[in-house]
């Protein structure tokens, strides 16, 4: 039975200690590099691509490979298969990981990609061996964005006083598009240079030095170590962000985890990891909710564009200096997100990102279809609606699924239930991307269309299954969403239901 959207249940928030500024931020930087990592291999991909397919610039024996259409396509989607199998380790294993653990492996694996990926361009090296090296090192490196994109989100959501875990989450997004400046930024530096487009990928290297250090010196998750029953560990984690807690907070939050029986949580196959993310109201809901925007976020098509936009900008003579300004004004519309995201809410923000990603996909399909390729007009329609389809992406579904998915899920399965949401984000990520290139080939009008048409769908899902979360302790989301799973009779049996929060 259809009831009114789920948007306008509030809870009342508890209060919050006083929290450490300091460690609050070492808390956030060092994560959120992993995101940093994410966002340069965009930029550095997007200009890498045209000197690794140029006779001239090149250096390598498989520069004529790298021009096709297609192989490019799996060049640029190889790293999020390696995206997927890290996502698909986590499913698996981050109950014994923990998020730290994840992220410190994952800068293991940029440094270790990014060597690779450079090393592919060394002179000598055969056109299949170079290409195979390329991919290998691509979708290492992509395990390691499968890792951090799991850890930081639920990380930073662990550690962050409610009143802000939203502004904290939805800076992560903040910075991957800072490293997608970033790396625009350093391939233009770099560019145009006999061979140097490996250069490029090693400048990562530097920043995942940095993300491991950084994480040296940061605490375990406090919600995971007492999952694992260990409460010392969890109070001091606790007491490192919040140094002067609410009365009774740290006692609240160690009982909320004692009724998940944290000591009967441990490794479990993926059918059973599966079926408890199903087993309880709360989860079930969450899981709809979550993985929906998940989805909309991909075949919205915004992170697939993205890989290909310096190429849609030079066939109108604009050059890679229009990426890097569109990439600026991306950081320029988060950070209007992240100011507003605890405050004016989750839900809002999506409608209206929404919104506007529909309206400049129908400008620029219709532009496309009409104007000449070689028009004026045609190359400023496209810069107009292209920051105005960005802009719309980062007001909503770029920032704000992260954080929602950050906090929507119970804790117990909430590792799993992100490490599944990461797995389908980076998978239809992988399968967008491969067919990207050869629809923007084939039409720009025709492909911009159909991603129109599924944010027109994504407008009546936000409306009808996504329940506003702001403010909330995450424990207190919980209780919301089992809430909301009995007034639309999503239950689970009996049974199932057992050991829910």
């Amino acid at each position: 039975m259809e009831t009114d959207p789920p948007n306008e249940r509030p809870l009342v928030p508890e209060k919050e200690g006083n929290y450490s500024r300091e460690n609050l931020a070492r808390c956030f930087i060092f994560p959120a590099l992993g995101g940093f990592l994410y966002g340069y291999d965009i930029g550095a991909t997007a200009v890498a691509l045209d000197d690794m397919g140029s006779e001239q610039w090149s250096g390598t024996s498989w520069h004529a490979a790298a021009a096709n259409s297609v192989v490019r396509g799996v060049i640029v989607s190889a790293v999020m298969v390696g995206a997927a199998l890290g996502s698909l380790l986590v499913l698996r294993y981050e109950t014994d990981w923990g998020r730290v653990k994840e992220m410190r492996l994952a800068s293991a694996l940029y440094g270790a990609g990014a060597l690779v990926e450079g090393l592919s361009g060394s002179p000598g090296l055969s056109a299949p061996l170079g290409l195979t090296v390329l991919l290998f090192g691509r979708v290492v490196y992509g395990v390691g964005i499968g890792l951090a994109m799991h850890g930081a989100p639920t990380y930073i959501a662990e550690t962050a006083p409610p009143s802000i875990r939203g502004a904290l989450v939805s800076a992560k997004e903040a910075i991957i598009v800072l490293g997608l400046t970033v790396g625009y930024a350093v391939g233009a530096a770099l560019m145009h240079g006999v061979g140097r487009w490996r250069y490029i990928y090693w400048v990562a290297m530097v920043f995942a030095a940095a993300m491991a250090y950084g994480l040296s010196g940061v605490p375990r998750s406090p919600r995971w170590c007492l999952l694992r029953g260990y409460a010392d560990e969890a109070r001091a984690a606790f007491e490192f962000v919040t140094p002067v807690p609410a009365p009774g907070a740290f006692e609240r939050l160690a009982g909320h985890v004692r009724a998940l029986k944290a000591d009967e949580v441990g490794p479990q196959s993926i059918p059973e990891i599966v079926e408890n993310l199903t087993s309880t109201p709360a989860s079930a809901y969450g899981l709809r909710a979550g993985l929906g925007l998940v989805v909309l976020q991909q075949v919205t098509g915004q992170p697939s564009v993205l890989y290909y936009v310096t190429e849609i900008f030079e066939d109108y003579d604009l050059g890679v200096g229009a990426s890097i300004g569109l990439s600026a004004w991306k950081l320029v519309a988060t950070m209007l997100t992240v100011r507003l995201i605890d405050s004016y809410g989750r839900v809002p923000l999506l409608q209206r990102g929404s919104a506007i990603m529909i309206a400049s996909m129908g400008s620029l399909a219709v532009a496309a279809l009409f104007l000449d390729m070689a028009s004026g007009a045609l190359a400023w329609t496209s810069i107009v609606t292209l920051s105005l389809y960005v802009g719309g992406y980062q007001v909503g579904y770029g920032p704000v699924t992260w954080t929602y998915i950050s906090e929507v899920f119970p804790l117990q399965p909430r590792g799993s239930a992100l490490a599944l949401a990461v797995l389908l984000n980076f998978s239809l990520n992988g399968v967008v991307t491969l067919l990207a290139s050869p629809l923007i080939a084939f039409s720009v009008s025709f492909t911009f269309f159909v991603f129109g048409a599924l944010a027109v769908y994504g407008m009546y899902f936000i409306h009808a299954y996504v329940p506003e979360t702001k403010g909330l302790e995450l424990e207190q989301i919980t209780t919301m969403l089992t809430q909301l799973a009995a007034e639309e009779d999503l239950a689970a049996p009996p049974a199932a239901t057992a050991g829910a929060v």
